[in-house]
């Protein structure tokens, strides 16, 4: 979360509660700076996602191969390509949010930055 600025939010009906979800984002917004400092790859699907686009891209060629002359071995092999994607689609749809695809299109984003604070921002809306 380099150079990146995040408001957050956090209201209560009483003293006691609101403290007590202070203190929640507070250890989010740490545990998430402390994951980055030691190298944790990010959660929610979001590594499997770009390994489903590293092996289509790096095994093109194979790919085309497979489909033209061994479709079956073809079919099996995209069949666990293409799971890799599916936690990345599905957690966010699991936990209440509506439009995933945004969020499909925001994992093509270069700026891992930017994707961490995102995904920080919805990991902490889900905690209401």
């Amino acid at each position: 979360m380099n150079g990146v600025a995040v408001t957050i939010e956090v209201g209560a009906t009483t003293d006691i509660e609101r403290n007590e979800r202070k203190l929640k984002y507070d250890d989010a917004v740490l545990a998430t700076h402390a994951a980055s400092r030691e190298g944790v790859v990010i959660g929610g699907g979001y590594t499997y996602y770009k390994c489903h686009h590293w092996v289509k891209q790096t095994y093109a060629d194979l790919i085309e191969d497979l489909k033209k002359n061994h479709y079956s071995e073809y079919l099996g092999f995209m069949l666990l390509v293409d799971a890799l994607k599916l936690p990345f689609e599905l957690i966010p749809k699991n936990s209440g949010l509506t439009n995933t695809e945004d969020l499909v299109n925001l994992a093509d984003l270069s700026d891992r930055s930017t994707l961490e604070s995102v995904i920080l921002y919805i990991n902490l809306d889900t905690m209401k």
